[in-house]
């Protein structure tokens, strides 16, 4: 987990990857070029602000916190509904789409890692660990605000908003249970 500075860092790198996203509206082509390219200088500013402060800050926190909101878990999900109601090839095509520019936006986040790396110089294995992460308590705040946020994203009525964050709430809260109660770090991801 992130630390406070990580949470400010990937909400300034959040809001830059929006506002590239935003930018350029004109093509498929153009969407994808710049959101490769946020990706990249998301990566190179994570990596070196992760670097300069090894004991404040931690890679992986401000990198997928900057670049989750163009991150194409929602479209795998809906592929697979397409796939599931006899719209096979179209959401096997969405699937595909989605799964290589996930791919496409892990490379370009680790290719800025690595720039980070050969600007400041080769770090040890210990400076890409998060180690001073916050209190999982915050969570139970910061899971309601995040959940109501990300349900802002599907234009919903206002009336939904209430239903659609406790939906959030709810995964988060089967997942800690699971998480608490088992030995196996990987069955609450499941």
């Amino acid at each position: 987990g992130g630390s406070w500075v990580d949470m400010l860092v990937a909400g300034c790198l959040a809001l830059v990857v929006a506002y590239v996203g935003d930018f350029t509206r004109a093509t498929r082509q153009a969407r994808i070029l710049s959101e490769v390219f946020a990706s990249f200088f998301v990566g190179i500013v994570s990596g070196l602000i992760a670097l300069h402060w090894p004991d404040h800050a931690c890679f992986g926190a401000m990198a997928v916190g900057g670049v989750l909101d163009i991150m194409q878990g929602f479209r795998v999900m809906y592929a697979v509904v397409l796939i599931m109601s006899k719209n096979t090839v179209t959401g096997a095509a969405d699937c595909f789409e989605a799964l290589l520019f996930t791919g496409l936006i892990s490379y370009f986040l680790k290719s800025g890692q690595a720039i980070a790396g050969a600007i400041l110089g080769e770090p040890d294995d210990e400076s890409w660990t998060c180690t001073n992460g916050i209190n999982k308590w915050w969570y139970f705040l910061f899971v309601p605000l995040a959940s109501l946020s990300w349900s802002g994203l599907f234009s919903p009525y206002y009336t939904d908003l209430p239903i659609m964050m406790m939906h959030g709430v709810i995964g988060y809260v089967m997942y800690w249970a699971i998480d608490r109660t088992t030995n196996n770090d990987y069955l609450s991801n499941f």
